[in-house]
């Protein structure tokens, strides 16, 4: 069968600001600078940056890297090393699909309402019990920490009519953007979107950081690296720094695979990598210039100097989640001048974010589907919005967030790191990691000299060293059976081999992507799932957890199974009516 011509992005810029606005969400605002608020300020940035060289920067590379090499989204892609695993990217794009952007679009929509609702300051004094109504009528929610302490039982009382209007608006956008392709849509949505964001952030920073009241205290403790580093010696900081890591880049989701795809063959894929790894993470870091100026200003109206003792002030708002965006900020804006264009321009900003993540995820099934069969990618964007605006709808119920927040939890912790585990291993091992190293040295450009090697090596010598430090003080403190003394005893001895072999080994990136980065993964899968058989997720009803968690997830998978199945079918009779003709 000849293979169809294949669109291409229309410049460079055109996809790097893609690949970053697809990177770039709302957990970049609400989530990166938490981070550093619970674990030490500034000095969190230090196991973040090393967590994006060792994790981020090569699992970039190898997306970019395979989706360039099979000019194909990720079912393809990885049906061309091998038919049997062309399943696994079809399960990526059906999870993001039909899980993670139809809920994922609420947020969003919840952003847009917030939106006009700016002009007025409509959500009044309490703004924890407004949003709390604005979602469901949830009088049983507390925001405390970014988290939301679920009730036990799920109600479907009413239906949000506004969030389903925000909705429809949001899905409305969607499909549009996609109905027109790569360089007319995608594209050039995106060269709006991108520059937009930074203007209005930068906005966002100067405003907070010269008008509030102790943003002084605030910015001090973001960027006072020397305060935090007594953290450093606890290991949860390293894990909560590779697990951002892993989930704040679009990796894993068949994004990056497909956009990479469309790049023309003298593309440079290590600096294309490089350039969108950091440019999402310093997003984050500019982000939280605003974010630590405002928990200035909570401090001091709550009269702390020091806002690491925020915690312990009763009736402290959120300041994390959910709850720094929809109940804190608010709440800042009532009392601040010019809060009505302070809070126009942030829920500005969050819905370009949402936005234009939303799109690449609608953009990687899009691809995967047109890439082989003749589908109009106008028609399939049409039917692909409106399946996954009909599944959205049941987040606008009373139970909405709730729902979110199983099926958050599920996608993220086992459907994410599952999939990138499963493409280290055969990207690494299949494929192999030395021929994806050729493809990438062999386009122009970028260059990795020999300190690159050296210090790549000496960093994940470091991980490596502290995670076997981590495993022996765990190990201690709890005083484990002997059964998890000699479990505990292996995998310190296997971390002692790691540190050896990388030293061995020809190239980090091979180690890295073959070892390290499946190490990793392993242990945050080992991680999740031991916390869930511990204790059921969120308190939630067991029927909740395997309807709208295990259910929902699980029916993902039989769906990709199907598609693969079908779709590898009609591949083959196509095939052989091509060889028939020919």
């Amino acid at each position: 069968m000849a293979e169809q011509k294949r669109e291409q992005w229309g410049s460079r810029i055109g996809f790097l600001m893609a690949a970053m606005g697809s990177a770039i969400g709302l957990g970049n605002i609400w989530r990166v600078p938490y981070m550093c608020y619970k674990h030490g300020g500034g000095a969190f940035l230090i196991p973040y940056f090393v967590a994006l060289f060792v994790v981020g920067v090569p699992l970039m590379m190898l997306e970019f890297g395979l989706g360039h090499y099979m000019k194909s989204a990720a079912p393809r892609a990885l049906g061309r090393i091998d038919k049997r695993f062309s399943w696994i990217g079809w399960w990526a794009v059906t999870f993001v699909m039909f899980g993670i952007v139809v809920y994922y679009s609420v947020v969003i929509a919840w952003c847009v309402c917030y939106l006009f609702k700016s002009f007025t300051l409509a959500w009044g004094a309490d703004t924890a019990t407004y949003f709390n109504n604005f979602v469901g009528n949830l009088e049983k929610v507390e925001v405390a920490e970014g988290v939301m302490q679920a009730p036990i039982r799920l109600e479907w009382a009413a239906f949000r009519w506004q969030v389903f209007l925000a909705l429809g608006a949001v899905w409305v956008f969607n499909w549009l953007i996609c109905f027109k392709g790569i360089a007319r849509g995608i594209e050039r949505a995106n060269k709006v979107f991108i520059p937009l964001l930074v203007v209005i952030l930068g906005a966002l920073v100067l405003w907070s950081c010269t008008q509030f009241e102790g943003a002084g205290n605030g910015l001090s403790y973001y960027l006072n690296f020397k305060a935090g580093l007594s953290k450093l010696n606890d290991s949860a900081v390293w894990i909560a720094a590779f697990t951002q890591i892993f989930f704040t880049l679009s990796l894993g989701f068949g994004i990056m695979i497909a956009y990479a795809s469309y790049l023309p063959d003298d593309s440079n894929i290590p600096a294309n990598a490089l350039v969108t790894s950091i440019g999402n993470c310093a997003f984050s870091i500019f982000a939280g210039l605003a974010v630590f100026a405002t928990i200035g200003y909570i401090g001091h109206l709550h009269g702390v100097e020091n806002i690491t003792d925020l915690k312990n002030v009763k009736g402290a708002p959120s300041l994390g989640g959910p709850g720094l965006i929809f109940v804190t900020y608010p709440l800042v804006l009532n009392d601040i001048p010019g809060g009505r264009i302070f809070g126009v321009l942030f829920f500005a900003a969050l819905v370009i974010a949402g936005l234009s993540s939303s799109i690449s995820i609608v953009e990687a099934f899009t691809s995967a589907i047109t890439d082989r069969f003749n589908v109009t990618r106008k028609t399939l964007a049409t039917v692909l919005c409106l399946i996954a605006f009909a599944l959205a709808l049941v987040f606008c119920f009373d139970c909405g967030l709730y729902i979110l927040e199983i099926l958050d939890h599920f996608c993220l912790e086992y459907g994410l790191v599952t999939i990138v585990l499963l493409e280290c291993i055969i990207v690494g091992w299949i494929f192999t990691a030395k021929r994806l190293r050729a493809h990438l040295d062999d386009t122009p450009g970028l260059r990795f000299p020999a300190q690159t090697n050296l210090l790549m090596r000496l960093l994940i010598t470091i991980v490596l060293a502290l995670t076997w430090y981590g495993l022996w003080q765990a190990d201690v403190s709890t005083g484990g059976s002997s059964l998890s003394h000699i479990g505990v005893g292996l995998a310190r001895l296997l971390m002692l081999g790691g540190i050896m072999l990388v030293w061995l080994d020809l190239h980090w990136l091979d180690f890295d992507i073959k070892l390290v980065i499946p190490a990793l993964l392993v242990y945050l899968l080992d991680r999740a799932a031991g916390k869930d058989i511990a204790k059921p997720f969120g308190n939630y009803e067991p029927w909740a957890i395997w309807t709208f968690g295990v259910g929902w997830f699980g029916a993902m998978l039989v769906a990709a199974l199907i598609i693969d199945y079908l779709f590898r079918r009609k591949g083959e009779k196509l095939e052989k009516a091509a060889e028939t003709a020919e």
